[in-house]
């Protein structure tokens, strides 16, 4: 993924989004570019300007998932991949508008990290949030735990990590719960080498909203 230009106030913070997991997440073509496959799990932008993940292929038909949860289904050559956002200000980070009156709220540790417990499949999981991740990335023991062997995966994609490059397969997860929170058919991938499964923007997009403030993290219910 290609990565927008910094000013030098945000640096701090672009370099915690690096150290998390993610930094550049799945190789592919560049901004601007169409597609010549469907890759799952990719981000991308229709021709009507509308963002959605790859979540199925059906020959050279790639099925998109918009953040409303609403899909549709696209020739590969008329999606390109999504633009980056622009790096936000280091002591706010507003993703999504804050409304609702419930909300969830979770404190980052020390190192400025957000652990949240959720579950996947139905089984208990903690995830580091990470939103400079697109997908959400499973290690191989939580993918186990979640039904899903991955003997039987094909480990044919690369991602960028901050210990160098990692291969991956991707899945699609029946559900993440978080609290009374459910989103189903969230596009994932199982990580290779890796220990800590990681919740990205596959499952944060959908949420009705969410933003990091002065170390918390708020999520609307």
């Amino acid at each position: 993924m290609a990565a927008a230009t910094a000013s030098s106030a945000s640096a701090p913070l672009r370099r915690r989004a690096l150290a998390l997991f993610a930094a550049a997440l799945v190789a592919g073509p560049a901004a601007g570019q169409t597609l010549n496959r469907c890759n799952i799990g990719e981000q991308v932008s229709d021709t009507e300007g509308n963002t959605g993940i790859i979540i199925a292929a059906q020959g050279e038909v790639c099925l998109l998932r918009y953040a409303d949860g609403q899909s549709r289904g696209w020739a590969a050559w008329s999606l390109h991949p999504a633009a980056p956002p622009l790096p936000p200000s280091p002591d706010t980070v507003v993703l999504r508008g804050s409304t609702g009156r419930r909300q969830l709220v979770y404190h980052a540790d020390n190192r400025g990290h957000f652990t949240i417990a959720a579950t996947a499949n139905g089984v208990p999981i903690r995830f580091l949030v990470d939103t400079g991740a697109t997908l959400v990335f499973l290690s191989k023991d939580d993918a186990r735990a979640a039904g899903i062997d991955p003997v039987s995966l094909t480990f044919d994609q690369t991602v960028s990590t901050s210990n160098g490059p990692a291969r991956y397969a991707p899945v699609v997860l029946r559900e993440i719960r978080i609290d009374d929170i459910l989103v189903e058919r969230v596009p994932a991938a199982v990580i290779d080498g890796v220990g800590q499964s990681v919740l990205g923007m596959s499952f944060l997009a959908r949420l009705k909203s969410f933003e990091i403030r002065s170390g918390a993290l708020t999520i609307d219910r």
